[in-house]
């Protein structure tokens, strides 16, 4: 008689929706997107600093990193719009159950879980379904979830186990730390100079923590699962 448990892994529908690692994330990086670049939440509401800059058609002219392989790969934005629905409609418990068979099932076993590789919280609804989850994943596996955020407008003051980054130059209620994109120039000026680089203000909490510049590939740094308060700069790409 075949183990009951095996036929309903079949059903597990984020078995098939997720992905571990790729080229710049360790194999033992879950990662998970809430949706598409083309319909993300912020750049439809106008809230994401690359809006202007995001060309759904030339990947050369595009600035958004979440938007380029869905240029590239054809099979990237209905891969993501799977994943957008199954999001949308499964409830924090759901998410947990499928994960942990997924994890029990592991021969590399992941230690983070990376919410999007673009796309944003849908809602604040959204906000609270990943902070249960992150929970939920850190009391039974001791793994930490993270992800970043343009949405301006919710509220992240209860949030706690997920580790939410502000990517915006704006203050974000309930967020600390930031992860800001900037040009190769602007760059420049932040390594010469941190406290004065003309791209945006840095709050007076932020100079009394620890800026950091991102070393461009997860495989050698966790600091964006961890931080708590400060800024991480990166070079747009």
């Amino acid at each position: 008689m075949k183990n009951k448990n095996i036929n309903l892994y079949k059903y597990n529908k984020l078995r098939k929706l997720h992905s571990c690692g790729n080229s710049k994330l360790p194999k033992t990086t879950f990662i998970f997107n809430f949706g598409d670049c083309h319909n993300c939440p912020s750049f439809l509401l106008g809230l994401c600093n690359f809006r202007n800059n995001c060309n759904f058609e030339d990947v050369e002219k595009n600035t958004c990193y979440g938007l380029t392989p869905e240029i590239i790969y054809p099979n990237c934005l209905p891969y993501r719009l799977r994943q957008k629905d199954y999001w949308l409609n499964c409830t924090a418990e759901q998410f947990i159950d499928d994960f942990s068979e997924i994890y029990k099932r592991k021969k590399i076993k992941p230690t983070l879980l990376r919410f999007n590789e673009g796309c944003d919280f849908h809602s604040q609804n959204c906000v609270d379904k990943a902070e249960i989850i992150a929970k939920e994943l850190f009391t039974l596996f001791n793994i930490k979830c993270h992800t970043y955020t343009h949405r301006t407008d919710l509220n992240f003051t209860e949030v706690v186990f997920l580790n939410v980054l502000n990517s915006t130059n704006k203050l974000v209620k309930g967020l600390t730390s930031r992860y800001i994109a900037i040009t190769p120039q602007q760059m420049i000026s932040v390594k010469a100079d941190k406290f004065s680089a003309k791209f945006g203000p840095v709050k007076e909490q932020e100079k009394q923590s620890k800026i950091f510049i991102c070393p461009g590939s997860c495989k050698k740094c966790t600091l964006c699962a961890n931080i708590k308060i400060g800024v991480i700069y990166t070079v747009i790409h």
